[in-house]
């Protein structure tokens, strides 16, 4: 029972140090499509070659694109976030961002036409 205490306390104290080490801050990417993507990813070029603002907190982070997408992300790693999926045109997508790498990236990818997006997250 002391040892489950004892690694409940450990585990309460890396908390705060988690959260000092997430990278807060707005993020910018340009997305570009990526060489292999089929034909009919073409139709989506317009809204996810845009500018992508990313907003990351302390609890989780936003994504935010000119071309209407919008997705709220979670923590999925050490300085990684991800969303469950945001609609886009008519099909489902995921999101991740990465700035647990130099330089950071965001990728968009729908796994059911193998369409993907990706590029640099710069301050």
């Amino acid at each position: 029972m002391r040892r489950m205490v004892m690694l409940a306390v450990a585990g309460l104290m890396s908390l705060p140090s988690l959260a000092a080490a997430q990278q807060t801050g707005t993020y910018k990417a340009r997305l570009e499509p990526e060489a292999k993507n089929i034909g009919v990813c073409m139709r989506l070029d317009t809204a996810l070659r845009r500018e992508h603002t990313l907003t990351v907190t302390a609890k989780d982070a936003l994504v935010v694109g000119a071309g209407g997408v919008k997705a709220k992300m979670k923590p999925a790693g050490a300085n990684v976030y991800q969303n469950g999926t945001v609609q886009i045109g008519g099909d489902q997508f995921v999101i991740v961002a990465d700035l647990s790498r130099k330089p950071g990236t965001l990728v968009v990818t729908d796994s059911r036409m193998g369409c993907r997006w990706s590029g640099e997250l710069t301050q």
